[in-house]
C-alpha cells in the first residue's frame, strides 16, 4: 500500500507550512502555479470503458451537494475556476489567472478563451457569477452555501472577467473556489435529470441503483484529454462486495474499498492500493446537548460530554475498527495545519477512572442511558460504536448502538433528532476554517446548536479567523477554538480516515482532489 501523500516536515516547510505557525507570505497572495496532472510512467492510450465501484448510489447529480456518494461526478462533469494538488499547491484550471487585492477583499478573475459547456455554449463570465449567485440562495446552495457568506458581489466586467468582492479581509478564498463546481445556468432547474457542466465526460444517464453513464467530452479544453470513451459507475450493497467485483475484474476501479480488505489487496498481484489525501477526513463522535429552548439531560454537562471523551479508546479503535488503516487523534487539525498545537494532543488519553470522576462530579454516578446513531454505509462506524459502547458500560452508561440508513440517517441529523452519531468529515486540511463551512462544528444551520446558543466565544473565534489575513492573529483564534472544543467535547475527533482507492493493474493516471474526489481525465487502460 502507497501514501500517496505524506507531508514530510521538508514538504510543509516548502510549502510555508509549520506546527501551529506560518512563517511567510499567505498562499493566497501567490500568483497561480501551472496546472498539473497525476504524473505515469506510458503515454496515455486514448480509449475503452472504466467500470468505478462504490459503496451506495448517487444522490444528487448537483455539485454543490458535496456528499461522499456524490464524488465519483464532481470532476468528470465539472470543472473549478482553479484546483489544488496533492501538496496543496493551487492551479489554473476555468480561470487561467487572477489578480488579489492585497488587503484581501476581492480576487479579479480572467476566464480561459475557448471554453464550452457540453451542450457547446461558450462559458461567460455571467455563467460565475450565476453560480456563485446559486451559491449564496439557502435553497439551492447545498453545501456551498456556507462558504460563500462573505462574498458581497460578484460581477462579469467583460465577457472573461469576473471580480469577487467580499464583506471582510478572506483568507480562505481559495478553499470556496477550489469547492465550486462551474454548471451551466440553463440547466439549474434540471440538473438532477440532465447536469450540463464543462468537465472531460458528459452526463449521458443514470439507471438508479444500477449504473450512472459518462461519456467521453470531445470538445474538452484540456488538449488530448480525456483518454477514455466512458465511465460506468456501479453502486455496491457493502465492501465486501465491492472487494471482491474489483478482484474478479467486474470493475476496473473501487472508491473507498473497506479497511478488512485492506491487507488482502494489499498483496495482490492483480491491484493497486493507494490511500487517498492525508489529513482530507477525520472519524468524529458528534454529541448534540439538548438546545436551550429544551428540558436538560446528562449531556447538557459538558462534565458527562468530557467523561465520554476519556472513554473513548482510539487506539483500540484504529486497531480493531480500522484494522490498522488510521491515525487516533483528539484534535481536528492534522500536524501541518495553522490550527494545530501540539500541547493540546495529550489531552483526553483513555482514562475511565477519570471518566467516572467526571460523571459523579456531574451528578451522575449511577450512570445514564443514550443512544448512538451509526451510519449503514460505513460499517467501520458501527465497529467503533460497539467498542465505544463496552467502555462507557464500565462508568455506568448504557449506550444503545442504532446503525441507520443513510437515507434516514441525514435528516435526522439535519434536524436535530439525535442524542449522538459517528461521522466523518472533511476539508480540515486546507485553510483551517473548512472545518466549519459544512460539519457540525459548523455555526451556519448548525446541527449541534440549531438555535445558536454557541458555547462563549465559539461563534466569535471563528469570525475572527475568517476576516484577519495576519497569520498570528489566525492562529490565535484558532488555538481558542481549540480550546473551547476541548472543553466541549461535543464534537469530539477519534482518528484520520484514509479513503482506499483501489484498481487493475492494466488502469493507470487515477488520481484524486485533496479532499478525495476522484479524477479520471488522465485515466486510461491498457499495458505500460
Amino acid at each position: 500500500m502507497v501514501d500517496r501523500m505524506q507531508l514530510t516536515r521538508r514538504v510543509m516547510m516548502a510549502a510555508g507550512i509549520g506546527a501551529g505557525t506560518m512563517t511567510v507570505t499567505p498562499h493566497w497572495l501567490t500568483g497561480p502555479a501551472a496546472a498539473q496532472d497525476v504524473a505515469t510512467p506510458c503515454a496515455g492510450q486514448t480509449g475503452g470503458r472504466l467500470t468505478v465501484g462504490q459503496i451506495q448510489d448517487l444522490t444528487s447529480f448537483d455539485p454543490f451537494m458535496l456528499l461522499f456518494v456524490n464524488y465519483v461526478i464532481q470532476h468528470q462533469l465539472f470543472d473549478r475556476l482553479l484546483t489544488m494538488d496533492h501538496e496543496l499547491v493551487v492551479s489554473p484550471s476555468l480561470a487561467e489567472g487572477w489578480d488579489i487585492a492585497e488587503d484581501g477583499r476581492s480576487i479579479a478573475f480572467h476566464l480561459r478563451p475557448g471554453v464550452t459547456f457540453h451542450n457547446g455554449r461558450p462559458l461567460e463570465a455571467t455563467d460565475i457569477v450565476a453560480n456563485i449567485e446559486r451559491a449564496q440562495n439557502e435553497e439551492t446552495g447545498g453545501n456551498i452555501f456556507a462558504k460563500v457568506q462573505t462574498i458581497a458581489m460578484a460581477e462579469a466586467t467583460d465577457p472573461s472577467r469576473v471580480v469577487v468582492t467580499f464583506t471582510e479581509p478572506t483568507p480562505n478564498m481559495f478553499d470556496i473556489f477550489d469547492s465550486l463546481s462551474i454548471i451551466a445556468p440553463e440547466s439549474f432547474d434540471d440538473v438532477q435529470r440532465a447536469p450540463i457542466g464543462t468537465g472531460p465526460f458528459r452526463f449521458q444517464e443514470w439507471i438508479p441503483g444500477e449504473q450512472v453513464v459518462m461519456v467521453r467530452n470531445e470538445d474538452y479544453w484540456r488538449e488530448g484529454l480525456p483518454y477514455l470513451d466512458e465511465i460506468v459507475v456501479t453502486p455496491y450493497a457493502d465492501g465486501e462486495t465491492l472487494t471482491l467485483a474489483l478482484e474478479s475484474g467486474q470493475i476496473d476501479v473501487g472508491i473507498s474499498l473497506p479497511y478488512t480488505n485492506a491487507q488482502r489487496l494489499e498483496e495482490s498481484a492483480e491491484v493497486v492500493v493507494e490511500r487517498g489525501q492525508e489529513g482530507a477526513l477525520l472519524y468524529v463522535l458528534v454529541i448534540n446537548p439538548p438546545d436551550a429552548s429544551q428540558p436538560e439531560t446528562p449531556l447538557s454537562n459538558n462534565l458527562v460530554r468530557q467523561a465520554i471523551n476519556y472513554a473513548l479508546n482510539r487506539q483500540v479503535i484504529v486497531d480493531q475498527a480500522l484494522f490498522g488503516v488510521g491515525q487516533a487523534s483528539v484534535v481536528a487539525f492534522p500536524e501541518f495545519s495553522l490550527a494545530y498545537f501540539p500541547e493540546m494532543t495529550d489531552q483526553y488519553a483513555f482514562d475511565l477512572d477519570r471518566a467516572r470522576e467526571l460523571l459523579a462530579e456531574a451528578g451522575y454516578a449511577d450512570g445514564f442511558e443514550m443512544e448512538i446513531l451509526a451510519p449503514t454505509s460505513f460499517p467501520e462506524l458501527s465497529s467503533m460504536g460497539q467498542l465505544l459502547a463496552a467502555d462507557l458500560a464500565q462508568i455506568g452508561i448504557n449506550a444503545t448502538i442504532t446503525p441507520m440508513e443513510s437515507a434516514v440517517w441525514t435528516p435526522r441529523l439535519l434536524a436535530g433528532d439525535y442524542q449522538a452519531t459517528f461521522t466523518f468529515i472533511g476539508r480540515s486540511h486546507k485553510d483551517p476554517l473548512g472545518l466549519f463551512d459544512n460539519s457540525p462544528f459548523r455555526v451556519s444551520n448548525s446541527p449541534v446548536w440549531p438555535e445558536e446558543d454557541f458555547p462563549e466565544g465559539y461563534a466569535e473565534a471563528i469570525l475572527a479567523a475568517g476576516t484577519s489575513v495576519d497569520p498570528e492573529e489566525r492562529a490565535e483564534s484558532f488555538r481558542t477554538l481549540n480550546e473551547i472544543m476541548l472543553e466541549q467535547s461535543a464534537q469530539i475527533p477519534i482518528s484520520w480516515k484514509y479513503t482506499l482507492f483501489g484498481w487493475g493493474n492494466d488502469v493507470h493516471g487515477v488520481d484524486w482532489s485533496p479532499d478525495d474526489e476522484i479524477k479520471l481525465a488522465a485515466a486510461w487502460i491498457g499495458e505500460c
